[in-house]
């Protein structure tokens, strides 16, 4: 679980502390956050951890209400990530992001450097290297093919991030998977 900001443990001790030090009061029913819950119990594998992480801002942001400023920020955030999430295999940068999201780009860099280790580039990088991961381990798709679904422009930049994350280059990793 190299690279992950915190344990599977560790999400639960901090909700738990979240809500212990709540009123009762200051919960708020949501469907987007029921509909967000239910989809991060099917994610068990380690790689989505750093999602659920992120997710788990998302939730907080949503379900406790903390002044007009904190909440708009965690919606700016949560919109954010549902954003990145969709889109994180195009052309993204946090501009873009941020325009979509109606906020500075300094702002969300700041809400993403606070949120998620790292911040908005790795948390891209993560992404991408964890479906060119599922692609190398379920597809018969080339590398170079690979790389480009995968949201990178050049093969350079692939491998050396694909590595960072997994101590493996691309082809390293499909190679040892096939074992």
């Amino acid at each position: 679980m190299r690279n992950i900001p915190f344990s599977p443990p560790d999400i639960s001790e901090k909700m738990m502390t979240l809500v212990n030090e709540a009123e009762s009061n200051n919960f708020v029913y949501s469907e987007e956050a029921t509909a967000i819950s239910l989809e991060m119990l099917q994610w068990k594998k380690p790689e989505d951890y750093i999602v659920l992480y992120g997710y788990v801002h998302v939730l907080m942001g949503m379900l406790t209400k903390k002044g007009e400023k904190a909440h708009r920020a965690e919606t700016s955030f949560g919109t954010a990530i549902k954003y990145v999430s969709d889109h994180y295999r195009e052309k993204i940068t946090l501009e873009s992001v941020a325009r979509k999201v109606g906020v500075s780009h300094e702002h969300l860099s700041r809400l993403f450097s606070e949120k998620i280790k790292g911040g908005f580039h790795r948390y891209i990088q993560l992404l991408r290297v964890d479906y060119a991961k599922r692609l190398l381990e379920s597809s018969d798709l080339s590398i170079g093919e690979i790389m480009t679904e995968s949201g990178f422009c050049d093969q350079r930049t692939f491998n050396r991030v694909f590595k960072s994350f997994t101590n493996f280059t691309p082809r390293q990793y499909r190679n040892q998977k096939e074992m």
